[in-house]
């Protein structure tokens, strides 16, 4: 059963043409993402602008790129590199998130990365706060060449337990399942709540 979240999502950028624009922000908006949500690969800040359109929240984002984060500032979204956000940036605090994004990101590393990544961030977020995690399907895989491991619902699940979060839905976004070996712009999404 397909849920609400997006599908050609390149961390760079919202998905292009307005139609699939459209179906990211509504996907986004229906994940119940409230409060103070940490994106993790938060590229030119897309998402967390797309968040602040329908949702009372203070999005902050975590991307690698300082030209990327030089970007999402222009845009008025609050970015830093990593090493920025652990020293200076006030917000590296235990417990002081409602929730934990990645989109589109997972894929880009080995699963064992991503879960040290999981790891490193997972105490920021408070007991019952959120951890959603969206990853490209089959042909979304095979499109990008910077793509370096498939992450499918086992593993993104498995990545999610081991950080300490129990895993509360699973859906592909926004078409089936099985559509993800023909549709680019399909995802898998997964909720879990922090443990």
């Amino acid at each position: 059963m397909a849920h609400s979240h997006p599908q050609s999502q390149n961390r760079l950028c919202l998905p292009r043409g307005p139609v699939s624009r459209l179906l990211h922000r509504w996907n986004l908006q229906g994940l119940g993402l409230e409060g103070r949500v940490l994106e993790l690969g938060s590229g030119s800040g897309d998402n967390l602008r797309a968040l602040g359109l329908k949702v009372p929240s203070v999005g902050v984002g975590i991307e690698s790129s300082p030209g990327l984060v030089a970007r999402a500032r222009d845009r008025g979204v609050e970015t830093y590199t990593p090493d920025e956000f652990w020293t200076t940036s006030g917000h590296a605090i235990e417990k002081r998130f409602d929730a934990l994004l990645t989109v589109r990101l997972a894929e880009h590393m080995q699963w064992g990365n991503f879960v040290k990544l999981l790891v490193r961030y997972a105490p920021l977020v408070h007991p019952g706060g959120k951890l959603v995690m969206i990853a490209p399907q089959e042909k979304g895989f095979l499109k990008d060449p910077a793509h370096v491991e498939f992450m499918d619902f086992a593993k993104l699940e498995r990545a999610a337990a081991v950080a300490g979060f129990k895993v509360s839905e699973k859906d592909s976004y926004p078409f089936p399942r099985n559509w993800g070996i023909s549709a680019s712009f399909n995802d898998f999404v997964v909720t879990a709540i922090r443990k």
